[in-house]
């Protein structure tokens, strides 16, 4: 199925030149499902969680491997269902199978007789290294470089003090720590995954994650750190600590749960959610306890002056995934499709971006010395003056924390693994109901709310015909959005509306598409094939 283009030098002739593609299919790879959804199954059937891997030589054609995986995740679940085994791997990208590359496809399907619906999917692009534990190292003022590491869990967060005592968090709970010469796994207080870690000290470190973890390392042990209510299991994706006037620790931690506080609950310090304009936050940084950000998806931007928390504009809908403030005039925000914002104490503008890639993570040691790093292999570094990206070679993965020393020492990790995620929730049906009938002009969904944030929601109408739907209504909505209103097509001059009485498709898709901007968007947005991830659901109804 792959025709592949000749490489002709002057003088050769065509028919004496050929490709050979005999490269082993001998290679094992373990991808993980990064944590697989389940929903109810009211009318029977089961939910099955599959990868496919493909190989990948661009306008050359695709080849589909010949081996997949599957497990059943519910009603009934397989042994470690998240784990998914990709077998008859190309031995090496090498030889004329140098330029070419794997993508794997994630699913997570409900399958009911003959019918596979609703379905959510993942695609891991430009996959060169399998089981890729490297972190990216440099030592002194030396060369960029990457390093294994044994460390086999996504890394999301560091934090550190000096080059030999750097910290890291990570999926599945990981806890890790850097003395110099190597990664130690330190003791688990949760299996859940961690997203954020700051601190003040080597004895006053916090992390946060999903699901409610929460800890605090005292120079010798993590423990965990309750949430108020107990019944309460927040998603928190980033933390950040200060000292107030009185010494005294301020802690603040956001995520797609909002804003909480580290605060006395009857005699123990807890993390209590704190009122602030909702913001799905993925960064929080500041200067001190009074000059405090934090940023997420629409490009939101909250605010917090040591008395209360209040929207910025940043100028953007695109999404934000991470701060750092050097000075109450001096910060920076960055995210996806490279954009890259600066305060400069009034507002917030946008500044010259060198990448196209997302911008994951921060981190400084002074206004002339800022290092971030991000998807595909992404290293920049700020002097004071401009932005200058790195070159790590076949170094392709996706880069989510950094930490740097200030004589030069950077240490950087992301996805440890193959991770095929997020998987989105997909759209269940409300309003109307599967094969029901739509009596009002309003057309709802559910998803679980503490399930990732798509970045954008279609939603079509069709009349089903043997050629494909005949197209009546759509729309585009900010991902955050569970409802849609039917205009008034009868008041509507030269609108044929939506046929009552009449069978209908309706279509839901929840797509994650980084860099997307709901305010300028095309229909170029619409091809998944540029997509990370998608959910969708369809069923017939009628209009009453």
């Amino acid at each position: 199925g792959v025709k592949r283009h000749l490489m002709v030098g002057p003088g050769e002739n065509p028919t004496d030149v050929h490709i050979a593609l005999n490269m082993p299919l001998s290679r094992k790879a373990t991808a993980r499902l990064d944590n697989p959804i389940t929903w109810d199954l009211p009318g029977g059937g089961y939910i099955l969680g599959a990868g496919i891997a493909y190989l990948v030589f661009g306008s050359d054609g695709v080849v589909k491997m010949p081996l997949s995986d599957q497990k059943f995740l519910a009603p009934f679940t397989s042994t470690d269902p998240h784990r998914l085994e990709l077998e008859r791997l190309p031995a090496a990208f090498s030889g004329d199978l140098f330029d070419a590359s794997l993508t794997v496809l994630g699913l997570v399907v409900q399958v009911s007789g003959a019918e596979q619906m609703p379905v959510s999917a993942t695609v891991l692009k430009d996959v060169k290294k399998l089981n890729n534990d490297d972190m990216v190292r440099r030592v002194g003022k030396g060369d960029v470089e990457s390093v294994e590491t044994g460390v086999s869990k996504t890394i999301h967060g560091m934090w550190g003090t000096a080059p030999n005592n750097v910290f890291a968090v990570g999926d599945g709970g990981g806890l890790f720590h850097y003395a110099g010469l190597g990664w130690t796994q330190q003791a688990n207080f949760t299996d859940k995954d961690l997203r954020g870690i700051h601190g003040l000290s080597e004895t006053q470190i916090w992390a946060v994650g999903q699901q409610g973890a929460a800890a605090a390392f005292d120079g010798f042990g993590w423990s965990a750190v309750p949430i108020w209510p107990t019944t309460s299991k927040p998603n928190l994706n980033a933390v950040f600590a200060a000292k107030k006037s009185d010494g005294t620790p301020d802690v603040w931690a956001v995520g797609q749960s909002g804003t909480y506080r580290l605060q006395d609950v009857n005699g123990t310090m807890s993390w209590k959610a704190f009122s602030a304009p909702y913001v799905n936050a993925f960064g929080v940084h500041g200067t001190d306890a009074d000059h405090i950000w934090s940023v997420g998806m629409q490009g939101k931007i909250n605010f917090w002056d040591g008395t209360s928390w209040k929207a910025q504009n940043s100028g953007t809908s695109i999404a934000l995934r991470a701060v750092l403030a050097l000075a109450p005039d001096d910060a920076w925000a960055v995210g996806e499709a490279g954009i890259m914002l600066h305060w400069n104490g009034t507002k917030w503008t946008s500044a010259k971006s060198v990448v196209k890639e997302t911008l994951f993570a921060l981190w400084a040691n002074g206004k002339s010395d800022i290092w971030a790093v991000g998807g595909r292999g992404t290293l920049l570094h700020y002097d004071g003056s401009k932005w200058k990206a790195f070159d790590l070679g076949d170094q392709h993965k996706a880069l989510y924390a950094v930490w740097a020393g200030k004589d030069g020492d950077l240490l950087a990790m992301g996805e440890q693994e193959l991770l095929l995620g997020p998987i989105l929730y997909p759209p269940m049906d409300v309003t109307p109901k599967k094969n029901g009938t739509l009596t009002g002009t309003t057309l709802e969904w559910a998803v679980a709310p503490e399930s990732p944030e798509p970045h954008f929601n279609y939603v079509t109408i069709g009349i089903p015909g043997m050629g494909g739907d005949t197209p009546v209504w759509n729309i585009i909505s900010s991902g955050d959005l569970t409802q849609a209103k039917l205009p008034d097509f009868p008041n509507i001059q030269g609108t044929p509306g939506i046929p009552k009485g009449e069978t209908l498709r309706l279509t839901m898709i929840r797509a994650y598409k980084e860099g997307f901007d709901i305010d300028a968007y095309d229909l170029t947005d619409l091809n998944n094939l540029t997509w990370r991830s998608w959910s969708f659901n369809t069923f017939f109804f009628t209009r009453q």
